[in-house]
């Protein structure tokens, strides 16, 4: 694994509903296994919500979000509720996400409003650098 990386719930649904997106080819590079994916399990949750919504228009049932929903457990570190960072490397650093991943890719504004305590950056910035 070249890259360990948490993200949102948007961002894997974008990934895994429109495969052409930058998300989707980050989401691609996950489920291929060049990078590892960290998700706190209320974004796993609120895939769950995302895709029972979607189950319909997307032609899937109930077993089927399910399956998906149990594979994205399976393929992710999954963390508690509010685990989003650990202590910084130094007294002035920048705080270090957990579980050794090196960023949050994420489009949430107040997220990436946090650059300069967290390593934020967009799925663009990730994909233009890492892809």
């Amino acid at each position: 694994m070249s890259h360990r990386i948490m993200t949102d719930a948007e961002t894997v649904a974008i990934g895994l509903a429109y495969p052409g997106t930058v998300q989707g080819r980050i989401i691609s590079a996950w489920r291929h296994g060049s990078l590892e994916l960290v998700l706190e399990i209320t974004a796993i949750e609120d895939l769950a919500h995302i895709f029972y919504r979607l189950a319909g228009r997307l032609g899937w049932s109930v077993l089927e979000v399910n399956d998906l929903i149990a594979a994205i457990r399976l393929n992710t570190v999954v963390l508690p509720p509010g685990s989003r960072c650990e202590p910084p490397a130094t007294p002035r650093g920048r705080k270090r996400l957990p579980c050794g991943a090196t960023h949050c890719v994420t489009e949430n504004e107040a997220l990436l409003a946090m650059t300069d305590t967290y390593p934020v950056i967009t799925p663009e910035e990730f994909w233009s650098v890492y892809g």
